[in-house]
């Protein structure tokens, strides 16, 4: 008897202490029903739309259909990705009177987007749940939203981003909380995806024939092509960007109209339209007026690339000021609110102006605290409840990923080397790399592999923890595919009655993995990935927007190569758990003598630094992670 491989998940270690954050968000809620609105945002599935003339399916999955007599409907299945569009949704809770009430009546919004030039991003988050809040907003907003790189509680442009929907609509606080990794069925959201599939049901999608555009993406079958070619385009890439727009307003209207006839919970299914760069530019001129930034940063945060304000922390900033009166942050909540009694410049300054509720509810509001156990026992499953909580600082120590997480030492490790290392993954939550293996470090990647690790890494679909294979599954038989992101998943089709398998691929990543876990080695000495990797990247977290220390001459002298911790981990970890640089072999001092020791040595070495980060890896995390990536943002009352 077969199972089908689509309704299971991947549980992780902080699947309880997650469940308990969601429970006390809620009862957050509840207590402030008539000062609260809530809401619950995510992205669909990524919709496919072939060239002209071309029809690509939805990739919802067909049930029998009527059609005209003597009329075959077709339509290719193919997984080109050159050109789609991913409907952005948003549901406001009608908040119930108790936690155990419906929370999944609400008015859901959807806004259609192009995902070769609207790319999710924390600034184009924030304007879009900007545009849901009313006139009359509510003094107290909360959000629920999936992981992702764009909802990364712990990137300095997410909090910045939230630090300027805070400002420009005099919220008195701002909770943006995000569900654990695998568990993002969490989400009351997700639960409204599957009415929007009625809408992608039996629809097969080509864009509109534009001669001058056609041209131009000859051969494009990737959305990274798409781009480049556009950043070669003789008119410029805001024409180019223009003309492909039009090229989909067609296609985007067709999803639309079938969208608006649905209906949830009885209210129609409503449609927005998705944020140009004119009204993000809004939200960045407001963070930019914090503090006195140099020209430099202001010109890297209006392009609305990834920004580190780390430099700017000084002692005496404006900016460290406000994130340490007014901002707490934790790897799965963010909050931000107004404080009775704050004497800080942005209080008294009037940037931040007087509470608009009564004066009773606003003495009564406090932070959004976050689980403890009942009992200090390392087996106890049991949170305190959110009234024994509420009052109290949020404390981020009884998470279990930062407590527990050892990673596993089971299975076959003597492939985790630089020599077997052939390529990575992305994970979509944390941004690190993760490296892919082979168990025979002669071999190579076949072409299927590398068509499939590439598709993993353009939808983000890997996320630390899940297993491509697992190693200690390294030696039994007919195990070797992935386990999570079955992207040719057995299904009954004519095709598997016939006894056709799925392709399976025989590489591995390390097991045990987490998002606490920092930075592999391998990644950065394995000399045979045949993918572009960026070198210039924290040894620890695996982030390139921060400020990095270059290596010094007398490690030059000492090593072939030297890779440093970004300066945020540097800045929050000290003393044992200071993150250490990662050293590659030394350099030889014979005369004439090759530059650098033998491959052993290397190896020696780098399985030394991988020893290192997985004992001393989930220490530095806790420290790293959930101290706000920015100590000071767990500031104290």
């Amino acid at each position: 008897m077969k199972v089908q491989r689509r309704i299971l998940h991947i549980d992780h270690i902080d699947a309880h202490y997650g469940n308990a954050i969601i429970k006390y968000l809620r009862s957050f809620a509840v207590r402030y029903r008539d000062h609260c609105s809530f809401f619950c945002a995510d992205d669909k599935a990524r919709v496919m739309v072939g060239p002209p003339g071309v029809y690509l399916q939805s990739g919802v999955r067909n049930k029998p259909q009527l059609a005209p007599a003597g009329v075959e409907m077709l339509a290719l299945d193919h997984d080109y990705d050159g050109t789609c569009i991913v409907p952005s949704v948003y549901l406001a809770h009608d908040i119930p009177e108790k936690v155990t009430g419906d929370w999944y009546k609400g008015q859901v919004s959807v806004g259609l987007k192009d995902a070769v030039f609207q790319k999710s991003c924390p600034w184009r988050h924030v304007e879009e749940l900007s545009r849901h809040l009313k006139d009359k907003h509510s003094p107290i907003l909360m959000l629920l939203t999936d992981g992702g790189p764009d909802r990364n509680l712990k990137r300095a442009t997410v909090i910045a981003s939230h630090i300027s929907l805070f400002l420009k609509h005099d919220l008195d606080m701002l909770v943006v909380a995000r569900t654990v990794p695998h568990l993002s069925f969490r989400n009351p959201v997700e639960r409204v995806m599957l009415v929007l599939n009625m809408a992608l049901q039996n629809v097969s999608l080509c864009r509109q024939h534009l001669p001058d555009l056609e041209d131009e993406l000859k051969g494009c079958n990737s959305m990274g092509a798409v781009r480049q070619k556009a950043k070669q385009y003789q008119g410029g890439t805001q024409a180019f960007q223009e003309m492909l727009h039009k090229s989909l307003k067609k296609t985007i209207d067709v999803i639309g109209g079938r969208m608006q006839r649905l209906q949830w919970k009885e209210k129609d299914i409503e449609l927005y339209q998705a944020a140009d760069w004119n009204d993000i530019s809004e939200f960045i001129s407001i963070f930019l007026e914090l503090d006195e930034f140099p020209e430099a940063f202001k010109k890297q945060c209006s392009s609305g690339n990834s920004i580190d304000f780390t430099e700017f922390l000084k002692k005496g900033s404006a900016l460290k000021e406000f994130l340490t009166n007014h901002v707490h942050q934790s790897q799965y909540v963010l909050q931000i609110r107004k404080k009775a009694g704050c004497d800080c410049r942005f209080c008294t300054g009037c940037i931040i102006k007087p509470p608009r509720m009564d004066f009773e509810s606003f003495e009564d509001l406090n932070w959004v605290p976050l689980p403890l156990r009942k009992q200090a026992g390392p087996k106890e499953l049991h949170y305190k409840s959110f009234d024994e909580l509420y009052g109290t600082h949020p404390n981020h120590m009884e998470q279990p990923s930062l407590r527990d997480s050892k990673p596993d030492r089971k299975g076959k490790h003597s492939i985790y080397t630089a020599n077997s290392a052939r390529s990575f993954l992305n994970c979509s939550n944390c941004s690190k790399k993760r490296v892919i293996y082979l168990e025979n470090a002669k071999q190579s990647l076949s072409k299927d592999e590398k068509a499939y690790i590439k598709k993993l890494n353009d939808l983000d679909m890997y996320v630390c923890g899940s297993e491509v294979i697992h190693a200690s599954n390294l030696h039994e038989s007919n195990i070797g595919s992935n386990d999570i992101v079955d992207m040719t998943c057995e299904d009954d089709s004519e095709g598997a009655n016939k006894g056709q398998k799925r392709q399976d691929y025989s590489f591995y990543l390390r097991d045990g993995l987490t998002c606490s876990t920092p930075m592999e080695s391998s990644y950065f000495f394995g000399n045979r990935l045949h993918q572009k990797r960026n070198l210039n990247v924290c040894s620890h977290c695996g982030l390139d927007e921060n400020h990095i220390q270059q290596a010094t001459r007398e490690e030059l002298q000492l090593y072939s190569k030297v890779f440093h911790p970004c300066s945020v981990c540097l800045s929050i970890a000290d003393g044992r758990k200071r993150p250490k640089p990662l050293y590659g072999s030394k350099v030889s001092k014979r005369r004439g003598s090759s530059s650098v020791s033998t491959n052993t040595t290397m190896r020696s070495s780098a399985r030394e630094s991988d020893r290192d980060a997985q004992e001393d890896g989930p220490e530095e995390a806790s420290e790293t992670e959930l101290s706000g990536q920015y100590s000071l943002c767990a500031d104290s009352d």
